[in-house]
């Protein structure tokens, strides 16, 4: 449903504020891991980041983050309760990518068969 709705997407329009984008990118990434988990539990095929080009949301506290701000402030090298959301979409992607990697079919095993 989040690709339905084009979550996955960057976009750049002025109707569009930097808080929306920060908050589209935190439930993108945020729905991701949890989707990849639970396909990784499953058994199932990795999640797909064909398509996406949503960067990664900013390593900002809540209190940052304005509705009526203009643009985001940058981000912070200390810890911030996003720095874990950050942190588990990297270990995601490494774990999607091996994943991927396992349930490929080697070139051995398809030319036993």
């Amino acid at each position: 449903m989040a690709l339905a709705i084009g979550l996955h997407r960057e976009f750049d329009m002025p109707s569009t504020s930097p808080f929306v984008m920060e908050i589209r990118r935190c439930v993108w990434w945020t729905l991701y891991v949890f989707v990849s988990g639970s396909q990784l539990t499953l058994g199932r095929p990795a999640v797909s980041l064909v398509g996406v080009n949503l960067q990664l949301p900013a390593n900002l506290d809540d209190q940052d983050l304005a509705v009526d701000m203009e643009e985001l402030p940058s981000s912070k090298s200390t810890p911030t309760i996003t720095s874990c959301l950050i942190a588990q979409i990297k270990l995601t992607k490494i774990s999607s990518s091996v994943q991927a990697e396992l349930l490929t079919p080697s070139t051995y095993l398809r030319e036993c068969y």
